[in-house]
């Protein structure tokens, strides 16, 4: 055994050690190890709570063995819930594919580890199949699950969670699992990975996949399909709904909801996700809301639609991310009080207060810059260069280094056609012509080691302007050098 690092030490080390690829938590000197502190990702590894002395599995199947003690397979419960009443802190739950009716929200008050998506035959996780899940079906009424302690949730499929049908008038005991159809969590320390979320909806003011309020996440490779929120006028949340949380949100795809995410206060870092052709038809809020001191990287915004503001980030440091096809009667993306750097925007208006541009392209139909902004090494286009983009700047906003559709005073500022690839299909890329191949400048606090697609940053004589660094040379200009022995 290969141990790798100290992870926690209080009264005891709980270390953190390889094996058969995983990344796993062992207690030693008689650390429980419910007090194991959430392991961050290793070399994209999963991490789980392994069982040690002390700790138990308990199993849960859909076949009636008539015996359920729950501790094999060949005796195991029926039921998720009572596996969870069984379980003590540190103990995991094993539970079986199939899809498990519920009629009242699974909770989960203990620190557990519920990993789905077993045959009944295993003996460890990693002999899982990569393809299989268990379904936790709500079957159109009530919350999925409830989570208030420290846990980890592996390949489970959450669906059919409602939360707004119900009438609290007669079931006010249903009251304390609400807001949050999909998942409900508060006050703990969850891990959820490899989840699938879907046709689930919330209430007024709930999120229809997932509630979270001051909790530390860890999520990684999730899916939330097909959800909203509940209500005539309420925020119609279908994407997670986060309040104060902190953690590592990472490879999470939000798509075909009604409402995408709403992140309020905290601190999370949210990597390589994907928020895409969610709608706020119902509501006049934004479709996708980020306040917070949260990061966002290598990520995508994609095909949302509002009949107002579709984006909007407070406070916010976004880097090397997509945001393409964000329409409606509003601003496509409105941002106040934050940073972009190495992004691109396409077929979306823009409108920035008090924020940085570093390094970015828009080809943007529209392009308002206000407060005390600053840009550079950016590039403000239109794909149609005929008609260009509206460019509203105030006088307050200091530009160095870009190229600005009709031209703005300042340090190397440019006004002509950047000649882009193939703007047509949303590649922003930079021909060998370009007029911003080195035209940007190193001379600022923030320039970006790399672009957008990790290429190095700063390959000529000077940073390009936009997100893209241009590199090498064509085919057809090399063979000649080669040919001739150059």
């Amino acid at each position: 055994m290969h141990i790798h690092r100290v992870l926690y030490k209080e009264d005891g080390v709980n270390l953190l050690f390889f094996q058969g690829g995983g990344c796993y938590a062992q207690r030693l000197s008689g650390l429980p190890v419910a007090s194991t502190r959430r392991a961050c990702l290793f070399f994209g590894t999963r991490c789980m709570i392994a069982s040690s002395a002390g700790a138990a599995t308990w199993y849960v199947s859909t076949v009636d063995n008539g015996i359920f003690t729950g501790d094999s397979w060949s005796s195991s419960f029926r039921s998720i819930q009572d596996a969870v009443d069984a379980a003590h802190d540190g103990d995991s739950i094993w539970i079986r594919s199939g899809v498990y009716q519920i009629e009242l929200p699974i909770r989960v008050d203990k620190a557990v580890v519920v990993i789905g998506g077993f045959s009944g035959i295993e003996g460890h996780p990693n002999e899982r199949a990569s393809d299989t899940y268990s379904t936790v079906d709500a079957g159109g009424e009530g919350t999925g699950i409830k989570i208030t302690a420290n846990a980890r949730i592996e390949r489970l499929i959450i669906q059919n969670a409602n939360t707004e049908v119900l009438d609290l008038t007669w079931e006010p005991h249903m009251a304390k699992y609400l807001p949050g159809a999909g998942i409900y969590a508060e006050n703990c320390s969850l891990t959820i990975h490899d989840r699938i979320i879907q046709d689930c909806i919330g209430d007024e003011d709930g999120g229809g996949s997932i509630r979270a309020k001051n909790c530390d996440l860890d999520m990684n490779s999730c899916r939330i399909l097909r959800c909203r929120g509940g209500g005539m006028w309420g925020r119609a949340l279908g994407g997670p709904y986060l309040e104060s949380c902190t953690g590592d949100v990472e490879n999470v795809l939000v798509d075909d909801c009604i409402g995408g995410p709403r992140v309020e206060e905290g601190s999370v870092v949210f990597n390589r996700c994907t928020f895409s052709n969610t709608s706020g038809s119902r509501t006049s809020e934004p479709v996708v809301y980020f306040a917070g001191e949260h990061r966002i990287s290598d990520s995508k915004f994609v095909r949302n639609t509002s009949v107002g503001t579709v984006c909007q980030f407070i406070g916010l440091i976004i880097e090397r991310s997509l945001f393409d096809g964000n329409g409606g009667s509003g601003w496509g993306v409105m941002a106040e009080s934050s940073s972009f750097t190495n992004c691109v925007f396409t077929a979306s208006s823009l409108n920035i207060d008090s924020s940085r541009l570093v390094n970015c392209t828009l080809g943007a139909h529209s392009f308002t810059g206000t407060g005390n902004s600053t840009i550079a090494n950016c590039i403000i286009w239109s794909a149609d260069s005929q008609t260009g983009p509206g460019v509203q700047i105030d006088l307050g906003t200091i530009i160095a280094h870009s190229l600005i559709y009709g031209g703005f005073e300042g340090e190397g500022n440019l006004d002509a056609d950047p000649l882009f690839v193939d703007p047509a299909s949303s590649n922003y890329r930079l021909q060998l012509e370009s007029p911003c191949i080195d035209a940007g400048t190193e001379d600022i606090d923030d320039l970006p080691k790399t672009d957008i697609d990790g290429v190095r940053r700063v390959i000529g004589s000077a940073p390009d302007m936009g997100a893209y660094e241009h590199f090498g040379f064509p085919l057809g200009s090399l063979c000649p050098l080669i040919l001739s022995g150059i």
